[in-house]
């Protein structure tokens, strides 16, 4: 029987928190997120009649908007509860728009920004419509980022990139032009001077004091030989105490947690990503069963720009701190936050639900990775409603003085003493890997003004000034906010994303720009410098802003984007071509009587130099548009042709193509070069009768490469006369090392063409006896275990035995991970591997393969164990993570014990 109120949330840990919190007359569900979406293989979007949608139920909802349909039959209220934000607010129209042809029930909209029993019951009470303005700007925001990405990506197709995004490219670019930076960047030389000083009284200890003015400005010190000029009239002089200060200093708490100050902490001090982060937050704020108090939400909504906070949590914060720590660490009145002028209004910054619930009587409820960001949260909340730190701030100036100096130099020593720690006894600034907040009590030596300080030594020291760092994903989130970049709820999927692409590669928590990444980003800058530019982007997300606050038309936001939207494509199509005269020029120096070469190529790949001058010619006539890969290869079909036209190079000057023309003839003579010197010819003939892997099924949106294709069109390129590129010859020596096992008289014939075999491309003998071990160990395996799911990722077994079966038989050997991967497997399935089979010294197989070693943690006393990461072996305490004692060499335990 159906009950009379319906609540439908996001996420089905939402759902279950809700439901205990409303009781028996609610029936709470969960759609799992959007349930409408864009078609995924057409634009699904008509800019002719106002941008007009086209949405579809997403495959993965159906069965979820049956249920919410049976649900919603005979129901008298329907309560639309997901994220309070503009996604959230699309969720709640997306919803009502499908289940109001179902049910005549009242829809009611419910918002509220943590989930706690007295803000449920006020939300309900505050039932409300569905803001439209907040929907109109997320179809917006979808409509612009489908545009973008549907129009452009087909631009990058070209180039082995993936696809182009709206605001994901703009990241590229900030990580692209840092990295410009870096390797442009060149050191200048510049000099420091220290003096090392003591006062005269007996007992007295010296001290460091550093150069701080010359002349009355900041010294500038550019090499060697002034250094050691200003040394040479420093030394020999007494050092008077010119001037003493001492001032009092506050320093201030920090506000609240917003999202993106929120993930920068998480990042530099938890060593979290920007997902990880939201993820945990996402775990927090839909709430734990908390014992006895029942089911709750520990922290508030976590996608924000807002640092305001509601005056109920303020008081309760101002009063556990006067309980807890005592009166003189709280404010007379709350302490108040300036958001910026762009954030959300209507949200709170991120805070726990309940003060009172500290890290520690949460820690049985929590996971480690929980605890320590509720913790962050917690302690950065609490702080901020509690007074100032107050530091005592001292300096020290000193007057060298010696008989003929031709400047005057000043040097200074500055200390502080922290006299009340105010906020920082809950939260130190370096708790969220901010450097600035480490504060260590200097103490300055006790002297007075006129006192004479003897100089013990003059302490030079040569600098070069650095490059600026690369971005990590904390610094690269900073950047994107003070950009206008995004929004709270889009920084870690933007971060995500360029990674997903392999744009982006991370090292040592650096964000690195890949070559693709580079190439992608410089085509896109060329082509459509205006649609990638910080600033226009940060213009978009303001327009955005106006269309949710009711003071713009979406469709009118829309309109006006695409009008140079669309003229910005057009030039993109045709960058870097010449003007049509110029193509009409060179189709005239094509003589009529011309007999052109046979098609190259099969099928998709077929390719025909007189349908192409064809098509170039019908083009012409009907005043279409060309582009700079239909100028490059018209380039190079006129040069299989120069035989028959003398005057070519005559005619490009003429026209004034010929340094173009001079380049495609020198990168053809560079390419027969390297075809000549590679022996492309006796390469390919080494595969030959090579039987080539079966295409693997291929992840979802990706075609499956299929070698002997491949290898075909090679082979066809090669014999119709035409060069293979440094890539495909690259691909094909690759090809004869994979296939090297079927290659009869491998060795030898590498040899004579001088074919560079890599040091993981020779065959171990032990190593492959092992591998196949392990691969007969699992040939017996008739029972496989259900393919599972992680994440976007499918793990099967048993196609993962079959691709290493396959990869072991054409190559001989295998990758360290994939020897780990296989020895796991194995592991999985001792119990159905008859024992005659299993291979001998894998008894810790079902631990993934870890080998253990005689050697103790020095920590800890646990075996050391050998590991496989992604980057091949390393060793490791079998305490890990508990204990994090690990190395890439061995030798580094034994010295520590």
């Amino acid at each position: 029987m159906s009950k009379k109120n319906l609540v439908i949330v996001e996420s089905p840990a939402k759902a279950k928190t809700i439901e205990k919190i409303l009781g028996k007359d609610f029936e709470v569900k969960a759609s799992f997120g959007h349930v409408r979406d864009l078609p995924q293989r057409k634009l699904g979007v008509d800019p002719d009649n106002d941008f007009e949608p086209e949405y579809q139920v997403s495959a993965d909802k159906k069965k979820v908007i049956a249920e919410l349909k049976s649900s919603a039959k005979n129901c008298e209220n329907i309560y639309l509860a997901p994220d309070p934000d503009r996604e959230g607010e699309a969720i709640a129209w997306h919803l009502y728009e499908i289940l109001k042809k179902q049910s005549k029930a009242e829809f009611k909209r419910v918002t509220f920004n943590e989930i706690t029993k007295s803000a449920i019951k006020s939300a309900f009470d505050k039932a409300h419509d569905v803001d439209m303005h907040r929907v109109d700007a997320q179809q917006a925001r979808r409509i612009l980022d489908r545009l973008v990405g549907y129009k452009v990506s087909p631009l990058l197709w070209k180039r082995n990139a993936r696809s182009a995004g709206r605001v994901q490219t703009v990241a590229l670019r900030l990580i692209c032009e840092r990295e410009k930076a870096i390797r442009a960047f060149t050191p200048e030389e510049y000099w420091s001077l220290q003096a090392e000083l003591k006062n005269q009284a007996a007992d007295a200890q010296s001290f460091i004091s550093k150069l701080d003015k010359i002349d009355g400005k900041k010294p500038h010190i550019p090499n060697e030989e002034t250094s050691s000029k200003i040394v040479g009239e420093l030394e020999g002089s007494q050092f008077r105490v010119k001037d003493i200060e001492s001032k009092d200093r506050k320093k201030r708490p920090a506000p609240p947690f917003i999202t993106s100050t929120l993930q920068q902490a998480a990042s530099s001090n938890l060593r979290f990503s920007p997902s990880r982060t939201m993820s945990l937050a996402q775990k927090l704020y839909e709430g734990r069963d908390l014992g006895s108090e029942g089911t709750a939400g520990l922290i508030t909504y976590m996608r924000t720009d807002s640092v305001a906070i509601a005056k109920e949590a303020q008081n309760a914060a101002i009063d556990f701190v006067n309980h807890i720590y005592g009166s003189e660490f709280s404010p007379d009145k709350p302490n108040f936050y300036k958001s910026k002028n762009s954030a959300q209004g209507g949200h709170e910054a991120i805070r726990p639900t309940d003060v009172t619930r500290t890290p520690k009587k949460m820690a049985p409820y929590l996971n480690d990775d929980e605890l320590k960001l509720y913790t962050l949260i917690w302690k950065r909340f609490v702080a901020s409603q509690m007074v100032p730190a107050l530091y005592r701030q001292d300096s020290i100036t000193f007057l060298p003085e010696n008989i003929g100096m031709s400047h005057e130099y000043l040097f200074k020593i500055t200390g502080s003493v922290l006299i009340f720690d105010g906020f920082m006894k809950v939260y130190n600034f370096s708790d969220d890997g901010s450097q600035d907040g480490e504060s260590k009590d200097v103490i300055l030596p006790q002297l007075k003004e006129g006192e004479i300080c003897d100089l013990l030594q003059l302490i030079p020291k040569q600098h070069f000034t650095e490059p600026p760092p690369r971005f990590s994903e904390a610094t690269l989130v900073k950047e994107l906010e003070a950009n206008g970049v995004g929004r709270p709820s889009t920084y870690a999927s933007i971060i995500r994303t360029i990674q997903d692409r392999e744009y982006v590669f991370k090292d040592k928590g650096r964000l690195n720009p890949s070559d693709k990444g580079m190439e992608s980003c410089d085509f896109l800058i060329t082509t459509l410098p205006s649609l990638f530019e910080v600033t226009f982007t940060a213009h978009m997300e303001e327009l955005l802003d106006k269309v949710e606050h009711g003071d713009l038309e979406w469709t009118k936001m829309l309109g006006d984007f695409y009008s140079g939207f669309k003229d910005w494509l057009e030039d993109a199509k045709t960058a870097g071509a010449p003007d049509k005269s110029i193509f009409a020029g060179v189709i005239d120096i094509i003589p009529q009587d011309i007999t052109y070469q046979p098609v190259t190529g099969k099928g998709k790949n077929a390719f025909s130099d007189e349908e192409f001058i064809g098509s170039i010619r019908e083009s012409l006539e009907e005043n279409k548009a060309l582009s700079e890969k239909q100028w490059q290869t018209l380039l190079k079909v006129l040069l299989r042709y120069d035989n028959i036209m003398p005057d070519l190079k005559e005619k490009a000057a003429e026209l004034g193509f010929d340094t173009e023309l001079n380049e495609v003839i020198a990168k053809a003579e560079e390419e027969k070069k390297i075809n000549v010197d590679s022996n492309a010819t006796e390469l390919l003939a080494l595969l030959e009768n090579v039987t080539f892997e079966e295409p693997q099924k291929p992840a979802k949106g990706r075609r499956a490469f299929n070698e002997a294709n491949f290898y075909k069109s090679l082979k066809t390129q090669s014999e119709s006369g035409r060069n293979l590129s440094v890539n495909q010859i690259n691909a094909l020596k690759k090809m004869v090392l994979k296939y090297q096992k079927q290659v009869e008289n491998f060795e030898a014939k590498a040899a004579e063409l001088k074919l560079e075999i890599p040091e993981e491309a020779v065959i171990d003998p032990e190593e492959s006896k092992e591998i196949t071990a392990l691969l007969k160990a699992l040939s017996s395996v008739t029972e496989w275990n259900a393919p599972t799911k992680r994440g976007r990722m499918t793990y099967d077994d048993k196609s993962f035995y079959e691709s290493l079966s396959s990869n072991f038989a054409n190559k001989g050997s295998l990758t360290p991970r994939q020897s780990a991967a296989l020895k796991k497997c194995v592991g999985r399935y001792k119990e159905k591997i008859p024992a005659e089979l299993f291979p001998e010294g894998l008894a810790d197989a079902k631990s993934g393969g870890e080998e253990k070693t005689d050697v103790k943690c020095p920590k800890c006393d646990s075996p050391i164990v050998k590991k496989v990461g992604k980057r091949g072996p390393f060793y490791a305490c079998s305490g890990f993570p508990k204990c994090k004692n690990l190395a890439n060499s061995l030798d580094k335990f034994t010295e520590e014990s």
